[in-house]
């Protein structure tokens, strides 16, 4: 007999028996009740095949230690894991994972744990009968070796069925009353315990392509938002750039106003002093012209008008000279603004350069703009 489609034959050596007390009925085994000689090659390396096929995957799947768990027993320890250098062996109870009591409801995801490579976990194990005794085991979590593809597992449940049948057909005669029901019993609950196994292997892979989905989206959703947000960023640096433009004009328009006003204040000085020199005149005229009552009256008239009109240019000039203090502190005032702005630009535009490896926009120093003499980083147009 020749090895299963999809699987080469296995040597003896390179599996462990799987325990008879999963199975039912005690620990009477298949391979025990009886056999013939020409089924007994196949039936052999169909059982042997399926059970480190079994083994591996429900290693996978339930821990990284390389134990196959039948509640809080050990059922079966993988070859080459660290279970299996540890000497734990097949029918120990597990009864506490790093100083934690467990039963069987917890003791598999207790075991699990984080599942990191090299991650050291303290299991307390009872061995033996009535009088149990305990130690304690120390494991690094390591590899398994690679679980079977799943399809050659069901092609196993097919083989192994045919062959139960074949070796029932066989093995019917001589056998003693009762015989074909225990064969019965055992076989369909082996296969219904293959199959909880196979169920178990389904559900886990369709829980690690989920995860896998989910692990997708994530870092879809990471990229999106890391795009949009350098987008965001990059607008923000133009829109303060455009800012500190425009507060340089304003500045720009506020010192040609003031330039303007201390103008017209030297002006007027210069008409106050005309008129001045106007009222020293006046006041001699009406000095010579004492003797003359109209002319007398003339002077006083003309000294009157001539004193309202200093009064009103002397208003102007302190109104004026208020405007000029006016604007004086509203220049001030711009200039701190844009220096605040043109050190958060900066600061911005260094955080921006350096986040991004040198950036996407390109940017210089504008010191040909009238507008902006510091030379202040403003976008290239």
């Amino acid at each position: 007999a020749g090895g299963l489609r999809g699987a080469p034959p296995l040597p003896p050596a390179a599996v462990e028996t799987r325990p008879s007390t999963l199975l039912p009925g005690g620990g009477i085994g298949l391979v025990d009740a009886s056999r013939d000689s020409g089924a007994d090659t196949s039936f052999d390396q169909v059982m042997r095949h399926h059970q480190a096929m079994v083994a591996t995957a429900s290693a996978k799947q339930e821990t990284t230690l390389g134990m196959v768990m039948d509640g809080q027993t050990v059922a079966y320890v993988v070859p080459g894991t660290p279970s299996h250098a540890t000497q734990i062996t097949r029918g120990d109870r597990v009864i506490s994972v790093d100083g934690r009591s467990v039963d069987g409801s917890t003791v598999g995801k207790a075991l699990r744990g984080t599942d990191r490579y090299g991650g050291v976990v303290n299991i307390g194990l009872a061995r033996g009968g009535r009088e149990q005794e305990t130690y304690l085991a120390r494991l690094q979590r390591g590899p398994l070796p690679p679980v079977e593809r799943q399809t050659a597992l069901f092609e196993t449940l097919l083989a192994m069925g045919k062959g139960l049948e074949s070796l029932l057909e066989s093995s019917r005669e001589g056998m003693g009353p009762g015989s074909v029901d225990v064969w019965r019993r055992r076989m369909g609950g082996y296969i219904e315990t293959v199959a909880r196994e196979v169920t178990d292997l389904e559900e886990a892979r369709e829980r690690e392509v989920g995860t896998i989905k989910k692990q997708r989206d994530e870092l879809r959703l990471h990229a999106q938002t890391w795009e949009k947000s350098h987008t965001a960023r990059a607008t923000d640096v133009v829109t303060e750039a455009n800012k500190v433009r425009t507060l340089e004009g304003e500045v720009e328009f506020l010192k040609n106003g003031l330039d303007s006003s201390l103008a017209q204040v030297e002006d007027l000085k210069r008409q106050i002093k005309a008129l001045t020199a106007s009222k020293g005149e006046a006041e001699r005229e009406l000095a010579a012209a004492r003797g003359d009552k109209e002319a007398h009256q003339r002077a006083l008239d003309k000294v009157g008008s001539l004193t309202q009109v200093t009064l009103d240019q002397t208003a102007e000039i302190f109104r004026l000279n208020e405007l000029v203090i006016q604007m004086d502190s509203e220049m001030v005032v711009l200039e701190q603004k844009l220096r605040r702005k043109e050190m958060e630009e900066n600061i911005e535009m260094q955080s921006f350069l350096g986040a991004d490896g040198g950036g996407n926009v390109a940017v210089q120093k504008d010191r040909d703009n009238p507008l902006n003499p510091q030379g202040v980083w403003v976008p290239m147009m």
